[in-house]
This record gives structure tokens, C-alpha cells and sequence, in this order.
């Protein structure tokens, strides 16, 4: 992991660091091989000055010539060897001195296209600068232009109506100079008629056309000021939309239009949703009267209700009493059962033990009962113990029955001097033993008249007052039941 790490940090580190961190370590190679050179000159030396010695040593005896001479030969091997180590860490350093020179002009080439890229980084920056304030200077024009677009629309949308108006009763008036001039060519052929067929009247025909002529010119002059009018809004228009195609971008008066018109689609819809909110505002008003008005009926009747919550109490107080009856009734029954569970206390231990000290060899399981404590028996206890010595009881009379050599000593009848005789005058257990008459009626809402529960109501009491009331000994039979079923089939041993 850790060599992991190493490599990833020396892929991620920059080539600068790098470079720098191969020249330290070459110049700290090319010290060493320094100190080296040194240390084999200074044996060189030394190796000279004992050779000096040796040479001037050469008068001593034959022996000693000998030896030196060995010790010679071997300092010259060294002499040699160390010569050749020379050599070599001088070609070394002449190539370390080539890298060192190769490293130097690309860490010179680096520093240069660091600063290159500085310099554009920093062109970069301020173009980005001058792009981001124009780009905000165009989003204060476009926020600009809208509202001014909203302005014109507005105001189109005012024009468009009013100029609507115009142009309806121009329409109108138009109808109307057509009818007129209609009638009046109508009124001038039937005045030619009856200058053709009267030609006495020819002066009240005269005077009649003149009225008819200084009518239409006063007509014509009217229609003039109203047609300069005209063209003049026609003007205010057409410069209008140059307004709003130069504000909007519309080329199109078409698309201007349509435009006005969905502004004015949303604007009914805006008027439609007020028209809305009016109405349920006048419900709201309305639901609130209804309230207040509630309340004070309420007031005025506080004085029934108060009435009525003391009958109610009353009510309550007495029902209180007779459930108390009730419990204080059940506490003496369950007293009762208690003492004739004590006084059978001594028979079933009795009887267990006798069932347990038994020297038949049967297979019973009696740690069901050796864990209940007879001291503390109740209703619901006693009978699993009294199934378990109904069990064991009939074990050993099967047993018997099979010391006997009996045929089917399990499936063996029941004498008929044993059995007892049916009773026919015994009834079915009634309803009324089971439910009290006051159980047939609602407890909460009860009335004088003693209103019965619907149908299905009346079915849920009726089940909830049978479990509640057969409870306690259905939960003692299925435990006997299931104390007395055969769990596995009796060893019995010669």
C-alpha cells in the first residue's frame, strides 16, 4: 500500500520538482566520487612514498629484498587496480557532468514555459473579467427591454381598443353615408322623373338641387376633417409598431398581434380567477354568518345544555353504583371458588402423589406438574393437574387390561349398569340465562321507551358477552383436552 501511495505521489509530482530533486541527488554522487578521488590519491601518495622507500631499501640483505620485493609487486597490483577505479570514476563523472548540463537546459525550458503560461494565464483572467461585465451589462439591457416591451404592450393593447372604437363607428358612419347617398340618388331620380313629367316646377326642382348640393358639400368637408383624422391615427399606429418591432424583435405585425392577444387571454384568465376568489369569499361570508349564528343559538341554549349535562351525571352516578354492586357480587363468587379449590387442595396432591410413587414402569411425562405449586392453585391450573391424573389413571387401567390379555382393552365399552340414565327433563340453556334484559339495549343512548339495538349491533354484543362469559371455563376445558390426548404409547415390561 505504501508503495502504492509512493508511486502515485511521484506520477502526480511536478516535472520541475523532479528534475530538481535527480540534480540533488547527482551532485551529492558527484561529491561522493570527489571524496573517493581524493582518499585514491592520497593512497597513491602514499603507495609512491613506500616505493621511494623500498628503492632506496635495496642494499638490505637477500631476504629482505625478497619480501620487498612481493610486497612491491603486490602494492603495484593495487597500484594498478586503483588507477583503473580512477579512470572509471572519471568517466563517470564526465557523464554525470553531461546530465547535469541536460537537466540545467530543461529546467531552464521549464521555468520559461511556466512564465509563458503565466502570462496567458493572466490575459485569460482579464478577458474572462471583461466577458463576465458584459455579460452583465446585457442582462441589465434585456431586464431593460422587457419592461419596456411590458410598457408598449400595455400600451398597445390601449390603442388596439380605442383604435377598435374608432374604426366601429367609422364603419358605422360609413353604412350610413352609403344609405344616405343611396336615398339622395333615389330622391334626384325621382325628382328628373317629375321635372320630365312637370316641367312648370322647374325652379322648385332647381332650388331643391342646390339644398341637396350645399348638403353634400358640408357632407364632403366633414368627411375630410374625419378622413385627415383618420390618417393621422393611422400615422400614430403605423409608429407605434416600429416602436414595438424595434423594442421587441417582432418582424411581423402578425406575430405583435398575436402577441396582444395571448396578453389579453391571460389577463381575462387573471380576471377570471379574481372573479373566483370573490365567490369564495362571499362563501366564506356566508359560512361565517352561518356560524355566528350558530353560536348564538348556542348561547341561548347553554342553559338547556347545563340542564341536560346534570342528568346526564345523575345518570352516570347511578350506573356507577350498580357496577360497583356487580364487582363487589363477582369479588364474593370468586371468593367462594377459591375456598372449594383450597379444600381440593389435599386430594389432588394426594392423588398425584400416588400417582407418581406408582411402581408401574409407564413412560408419563410429569414435569408439567411437578412445576405447578399446589399451594398456589387456581381455576384456571387445577384442571391441566386433574387431566394429568385422568391420564395416568388410564394408563394403568390399560395396562391392566393388557396383563389381562384383553381384546381391545382401549376401544373396550362402558358397562350399561355403569352408565347413568338420560334426563329428558333438562331444558336447553336459555337466552336470559346467558344475557341480562338490560344487555339488549344500547347502555349509552338509553331512553324511556327502551329503543332495541339494530340487528348487527345486537350480534356483536351477543358474541362479546359469550366470550367474556365462557372464557374462564372454555380456557380450563382445551387445556384438560389437550392434557388428556395420548402423546405416545405405553412400555409396558413383562
Amino acid at each position: 500500500m505504501k508503495t502504492q501511495k509512493t508511486k502515485d505521489s511521484f506520477f502526480k509530482e511536478p516535472e520541475i520538482d523532479r528534475l530538481q530533486r535527480n540534480l540533488e541527488l547527482i551532485i551529492q554522487k558527484l561529491e561522493r566520487e570527489k571524496r573517493e578521488h581524493a582518499y585514491l590519491d592520497e593512497q597513491i601518495k602514499i603507495v609512491e612514498v613506500e616505493l621511494n622507500e623500498k628503492k632506496n631499501l635495496k642494499r638490505l640483505p637477500e631476504l629482505k629484498d625478497k619480501n620487498l620485493h612481493k610486497n612491491i609487486l603486490a602494492l603495484e597490483r593495487k597500484l594498478e587496480l586503483e588507477i583503473v577505479h580512477y579512470n572509471e570514476a572519471c568517466s563517470e563523472n564526465n557523464l554525470l557532468k553531461n546530465q547535469i548540463e541536460v537537466h540545467r537546459n530543461d529546467l531552464l525550458n521549464y521555468k520559461q514555459s511556466l512564465e509563458n503560461l503565466k502570462g496567458d494565464i493572466l490575459n485569460v483572467s482579464v478577458q474572462g473579467a471583461k466577458r463576465n461585465s458584459q455579460w452583465k451589462e446585457n442582462i441589465e439591457e434585456d431586464q431593460l427591454f422587457r419592461e419596456r416591451i411590458s410598457v408598449l404592450r400595455s400600451k398597445s393593447a390601449n390603442a388596439k381598443t380605442r383604435y377598435s372604437n374608432k374604426i366601429n363607428s367609422l364603419a358605422s358612419i360609413i353604412r350610413e353615408e352609403r344609405n344616405n347617398k343611396l336615398k339622395g340618388l333615389g330622391i334626384i331620380k325621382d325628382v328628373f322623373e317629375f321635372r320630365n313629367s312637370k316641367p312648370a316646377d322647374s325652379l322648385e326642382l332647381s332650388s331643391m338641387l342646390r339644398k341637396l348640393v350645399k348638403k353634400w358639400q358640408k357632407a364632403l368637408k366633414e368627411r375630410k376633417i374625419l378622413l385627415e383624422g383618420y390618417k393621422k391615427n393611422i400615422k400614430l399606429i403605423k409608429l407605434a409598431f416600429r416602436e414595438i418591432q424595434a423594442a421587441t424583435g417582432y418582424g411581423n405585425i402578425d406575430d405583435i398581434v398575436t402577441a396582444f392577444i395571448k396578453s389579453e387571454e391571460q389577463i381575462h384568465e387573471v380576471w377570471q380567477y379574481i372573479n373566483t376568489l370573490n365567490g369564495e369569499i362571499d362563501n366564506l361570508e356566508e359560512n361565517l354568518k352561518e356560524a355566528t349564528e350558530k353560536i348564538e343559538s348556542y348561547e341561548k341554549n347553554k342553559e338547556k345544555g347545563e340542564v341536560k349535562c346534570i342528568e346526564n351525571k345523575n345518570y352516570l352516578d347511578k350506573r356507577k353504583q350498580s357496577m360497583e354492586l356487580k364487582v363487589i357480587k363477582k369479588g364474593q363468587k370468586f371468593e367462594e371458588v377459591q375456598a372449594e379449590i383450597t379444600k381440593l387442595l389435599p386430594i389432588v396432591k394426594k392423588m398425584s402423589n400416588l400417582c407418581q410413587s406408582t411402581t408401574l414402569p409407564i413412560q408419563l411425562t410429569t414435569s408439567y406438574v411437578d412445576s405447578i405449586n399446589f399451594e398456589s392453585l387456581t381455576e384456571d391450573n387445577i384442571l391441566p393437574i386433574l387431566g394429568q391424573i385422568e391420564e395416568y389413571l388410564s394408563y394403568i387401567l390399560i395396562s391392566v387390561a393388557y396383563h389381562k390379555n384383553d381384546k381391545h382393552p382401549v376401544l373396550k365399552p362402558i358397562a350399561l349398569d355403569i352408565l347413568q340414565e338420560k334426563s329428558f327433563a333438562i331444558t336447553p340453556t336459555s337466552i336470559s340465562n346467558i344475557f341480562d334484559f338490560k344487555d339488549l339495549y344500547e347502555d349509552e343512548e338509553i331512553d324511556d321507551s327502551r329503543a332495541p339495538l339494530p340487528l348487527y349491533e345486537l350480534k356483536e354484543k351477543a358474541k362479546f358477552i359469550l366470550e367474556t362469559k365462557t372464557s374462564a371455563s372454555s380456557r380450563g376445558l382445551l387445556s384438560g383436552l389437550r392434557s388428556r390426548t395420548p402423546k405416545h404409547l405405553p412400555c409396558i415390561t413383562d
